[in-house]
């Protein structure tokens, strides 16, 4: 074989099979056609892109005309927010426009997916002074991965709602058992007042008039539901008269009860109605019976009442307490006196010594831990009589402060410890 002819086949057949070779620079979206010494590249069908680059474009160019020679796309006077905005190229600082230039970047969009896609003008230097133009401005996107907001938290669902992925999108659906609020599955809860609570207009009234209950001189109108959802008695009033002609009564139930039929509340126009700019308030109570509904924090010891809008809770007999807690009063309140403002039944022992004070005590007979109750102070009191078995009739014994009396009650020395005029703490 002439070695010259090898040479030159080895030498011309990366220029001539580049493309079976991979020899080329073609997008794997793209198809190279070779030529001898050269190839082409052009974009397969669905993409767009240069004559290396190839991918699909973002908007697509198929999108619609947006000029006013063909307008196809829709105004919107909402302002766009949200974000976080993530930067995929800034035109700052390019000033080498020249009139009809064409400029690409590369952009690095491996940071993650988007959302949004965000293109910046700005004014540069024009031949007109009065424009900023471009023809198109689109993004060549290699892959478009399709971003689940459900997965990935970035739905409004309803805690309740399923949320379902879509293309570019989701949706919400309220379970069948809740009311959807918004129709969209954005809220999702029950209904208060329920939907099936009775009618409360003039063509099928099934509520009733409280006239021993009025507001600003106006009945009540309540209703006592009790179907499966919260069942309790709801109430509606208003400080305003409402029309009441001869066909009828437009009651302020009528905008409660679920229904669209009979006449709506309307108040007298001469109040507050259509053509007035007065306000007119009409109000929904649900009159819960905390009692019964177990919504109280009364002591399991306690009893509850219900009252109009709260309740209140008593200890039961011979329990001490607001209500809240009960129990058994330690020491008990029928110990006896402590003090000597009234008959003294404790006991001073000056052989039972804390830093030199006496203690008192008392044997405790009654009903509720019956025992030896013994109280003592490490610092001295108003009128310390000292080591002598008797107290004085001006003195503050601590025992004043534990015999469930209000009379004289435990104060340490003024003039000794501490007392109303200082800070200093005494422990008894």
């Amino acid at each position: 074989m002439d070695p010259f002819a090898s040479l030159w086949v080895s030498l011309t057949l990366p220029l001539v099979f580049n493309c079976l070779t991979g020899n080329h620079n073609c997008d794997v979206n793209g198809e190279c056609t070779g030529s001898v010494g050269s190839f082409t590249c052009a974009c397969n069908a669905g993409f767009d892109g240069d004559s290396v680059v190839y991918a699909t474009q973002v908007p697509p160019s198929d999108i619609g005309r947006g000029d006013f020679g063909d307008f196809t796309w829709t105004k919107d006077d909402d302002v766009i927010t949200g974000g976080p905005w993530t930067e995929l190229h800034a035109y700052d600082g390019v000033t080498d426009w020249a009139l009809g230039d064409v400029k690409t970047w590369l952009i690095d969009v491996q940071a993650g997916l988007f959302c949004f896609f965000r293109f910046n003008f700005r004014r540069i230097q024009n031949n007109d002074p009065d424009y900023c133009g471009a023809t198109q401005a689109y993004l060549l996107a290699k892959t478009i991965t399709d971003r689940n907001e459900c997965l990935e938290g970035l739905d409004n669902c309803d805690p309740q709602a399923t949320c379902t992925n879509t293309d570019g999108s989701f949706t919400c659906a309220c379970p069948s058992s809740t009311f959807d609020g918004l129709e969209d599955g954005t809220i999702c809860g029950s209904r208060v007042p329920p939907a099936d609570i009775g009618r409360g207009d003039n063509e099928r009234f099934t509520w009733t008039k409280d006239s021993a209950l009025t507001w600003g001189g106006y009945d009540t109108i309540y209703k006592d539901y009790t179907g499966s959802v919260y069942p309790e008695r709801y109430r509606t009033y208003t400080d305003t008269e409402w029309h009441n002609p001869a066909h009828g009564e437009h009651a302020p139930s009528s905008l409660f009860d679920g229904s669209t039929a009979g006449w709506p509340w309307l108040t007298e126009p001469q109040v507050a109605g259509q053509d007035a700019t007065v306000e007119s308030n009409v109000n929904m109570i649900l009159e819960i019976d905390e009692c019964t509904s177990q919504l109280h924090n009364c002591d399991p010891q306690a009893t509850c009442a219900n009252t109009n809008g709260s309740f209140a809770c008593s200890c039961n007999a011979r329990l001490d307490g607001d209500g809240v807690a009960c129990g058994l009063r330690v020491p008990p309140a029928d110990i006896g006196r402590g003090d000597p403002a009234s008959v003294f039944t404790w006991t001073k022992d000056i052989d039972t010594l804390l830093e030199g004070n006496p203690s008192f005590y008392k044997n405790y007979g009654g009903e509720v831990y019956p025992g030896e109750y013994r109280a003592f102070g490490p610092n001295s009191w108003w009128e310390n009589s000292g080591l002598m078995s008797t107290v004085s009739a001006l003195e503050y014994p601590p025992s004043s402060a534990f015999d469930g009396a209000d009379g004289i009650f435990h104060s340490p020395s003024t003039t000794v410890i501490a007392g109303t005029a200082t800070a200093t703490e005494s422990d008894f």
